[in-house]
């Protein structure tokens, strides 16, 4: 089994940053956790094939967080070693590693920004799904994404500031796992999603002589290449317009030309756009930022709202966006996390916990929003989420809600094979939601308990997928650099029409412990 190696990005990030170390200042922090979880269905599998088992997990990880004047970097990275008492022929190891920074090269001029993660997400949406990766079921891919992005920055005095960035991508995939699990064969040409993409972007924007008026030109181009298929272009050349009616309202207005090369069905891609809308921030905490627009598909809108107070967070954003599997990779469930809860929790270790607790919840994957799909084509993408956390004097609320709908806007093959035939999974429509609640019992004693759902439906195809998940725990600080936490597990998956999709029913218990050195 193929596992990815985070070492050329790390090697990269090493030598980029070689001559920057010596004046940071490091704080490095490894763990230790085990788990053992007892399982009445330890491979997901349906009604009437089901199979208990224990599984115990071992995961090493490491936690660097460095920063000075000319560098900021962290990197957080764990080995899951899993082993099945009776079915020990399917042992096997997954990463996680979310990695990022930023070097100043030469001062206010030169900057690099270099990123690297690992996950694992469902190789296909109408195969077993479930919390975490504990169970072998063939339908897990390791996602490995690399970035390296060199840009200039210049000021033309108080005239105008300029950018301009080339970033490079890659993306491979790998099987996560056993690939064949009673009866369920995973792995299905998993080459045919190794990408890079290379972008080019230049910004003019401008500066304090214009005083209430700003306006800004942007271009960028992005080739995409996947394996066996001919490049693939995404390009942009835009400018914009905007006026501050008051010091915290501003209209805005853009337009320009697309020019994407692939070949599409439906409109042309390569047309006019435009957006009109406003921004408003009426204070440091509260903003909202409205657009409408027109596109090569269509009419266009866009929301982004956020407001912090100090027991409170509330976010919400909506976008229409032409994308690819890799764009969609760029932030973590992990980050998504750390940023709701930044105003309720300011001490970073104590988030970090709050944040890796939710996760060993809601699994690695992070099912706030919605799946990504698995696919070498272009898509629309239309995307609302939601989320609000609330942090009281010993609790803390989270809910998140979601609707993603997305489309192939590219000519060839639409279809992701599977055991089931041929069927259109890009034409989707997910939406789904999570109730996370945490209670501070004492100093050293808290309880959670999370609450998931998710939808799958697929337009002018009978397919139908609901997901559920509940658990709920208790987490005890055992020493200064020990923690333990019980948790009980219930999930189920259940498709329509029979023999489609896929369905199951699990329970399960785990225990573990965590040592930080």
């Amino acid at each position: 089994m193929a596992i990815p190696k985070p070492r050329k990005i790390g090697a990269l990030l090493m030598l980029s940053a070689a001559p920057l170390v010596h004046a940071a200042d490091w704080t490095i922090t490894p763990s230790i956790s085990a788990s053992e979880m007892y399982s009445d269905n330890i491979f997901l599998a349906p009604a009437g094939s089901q199979l208990s088992d224990f599984a115990t997990t071992i995961t090493p990880g490491i936690t660097v967080n460095g920063i000075s004047d000319r560098l900021k970097a962290n990197m957080n990275y764990s080995l899951q070693d899993i082993n099945y008492a009776k079915y020990s022929s399917l042992d096997y190891y997954t990463q996680q590693l979310s990695a990022n920074g930023t070097a100043t090269l030469v001062n206010q001029t030169l900057f690099l920004d270099a990123g690297a993660s690992i996950s694992q997400q469902p190789l296909y949406l109408a195969g077993p799904m479930g919390l975490g990766n504990s169970s072998a079921n063939g339908n897990l891919a390791n996602v490995t994404t690399t970035s390296v992005s060199p840009y200039v920055t210049h000021r033309f005095g108080s005239f105008a500031t300029g950018l301009v960035r080339y970033t490079h991508q890659t993306m491979d995939m790998s099987q996560a796992g056993p690939s064949n699990v009673n009866g369920y064969t995973g792995g299905y040409g998993l080459g045919m999603f190794n990408s890079t993409t290379d972008t080019a972007l230049a910004t003019l924007n401008s500066g304090s002589d214009f005083n209430n008026l700003l306006w800004g030109l942007n271009l960028s181009n992005s080739n995409i290449n996947y394996a066996g298929m001919p490049p693939m272009t995404l390009a942009q050349y835009a400018a914009n317009l905007g006026y501050l009616i008051t010091p915290r309202f501003k209209v805005i207005a853009t337009a320009g030309i697309e020019d994407d090369n692939y070949a599409y069905i439906g409109q042309n891609p390569r047309s006019n756009f435009w957006s009109l809308g406003f921004a408003w921030d009426p204070s440091v905490r509260t903003k909202l930022e409205v657009t409408e627009g027109e596109r090569f598909f269509g009419r266009t809108h866009s929301l982004k709202f956020t407001h912090y107070t100090r027991m409170t967070s509330w976010n919400a954003s909506y976008s229409q966006d032409v994308t690819t599997m890799m764009m969609q990779q760029t932030v973590q469930p992990s980050v998504t996390l750390d940023q709701m809860l930044q105003s309720q929790i300011p001490d970073p270790v104590a988030r970090q916990q709050a944040v890796q607790s939710l996760l060993a919840a809601l699994g690695p994957q992070g099912m706030l929003f919605a799946q990504n799909i698995m696919t070498n084509q272009i898509m629309l993408v239309k995307t609302f989420k939601a989320s609000a956390a609330l942090t009281l004097q010993r609790d803390t609320f989270l809910a998140t809600f979601f609707n993603t709908k997305s489309a192939p806007l590219q000519q060839g093959v639409n279809f992701l094979p599977g055991p089931y035939g041929t069927y259109n999974f890009l034409n989707m429509d997910q939406y789904g939601g999570t109730l996370s609640w945490n209670k501070q019992l004492n100093p050293l004693l808290s309880a959670n308990a999370n609450i998931n759902t998710m939808y799958f439906t697929f337009p002018g195809q009978t397919l139908q997928e609901k997901m559920n998940s509940f658990t709920a725990g208790l987490s005890r600080k055992l020493g200064p650099k020990l923690n333990g936490n019980l948790m009980l597990r219930h999930q189920t998956m259940d498709s329509t029409p029979a023999g489609i999709g896929y369905s199951f029913s699990e329970n399960a218990v785990i225990a573990s412990l965590m040592y930080l050195f």
